[in-house]
């Protein structure tokens, strides 16, 4: 993701511990059965379906505005430019193919 990401985060501070954790499902499954939660749903809806993504690919993210360490509680890897995430990402496979979504926050994406 390639985002300027001018306010951060946003308003939810955990939502990047909800993107890095593996059980984000279940938090959301105990949410909806009523129990209590400290946080906010809606960006533990968010953050599950961009954790199920994570489990299953690697995610990037080049945003200056996020620090090293917000990156790392959502396990994404984070890269300083788009250049130096092209060049990292293009060397880590034998026969790589390059995809480029503009707008991606307006696009729904069906595979």
């Amino acid at each position: 993701m390639v985002s300027p990401c001018w306010e951060g985060i946003g308003p939810h501070r955990d939502y990047m511990e909800h993107i890095g954790n593996d059980d984000a499902d279940e938090l959301l499954l105990r949410v909806a059965n009523g129990e209590p939660f400290g946080g906010s749903a809606v960006a533990l809806a968010a953050a599950a379906t961009i954790s199920r993504i994570r489990r299953r690919i690697r995610l990037a993210l080049v945003a200056p505005t996020i620090q090293a360490e917000e990156a790392s509680r959502g396990k994404f890897i984070r890269y300083r430019s788009v250049q130096e995430a092209v060049d990292h990402t293009l060397k880590s496979y034998d026969s790589p193919k390059l995809s480029v979504i503009t707008h991606g926050g307006e696009l729904f994406l069906y595979v």
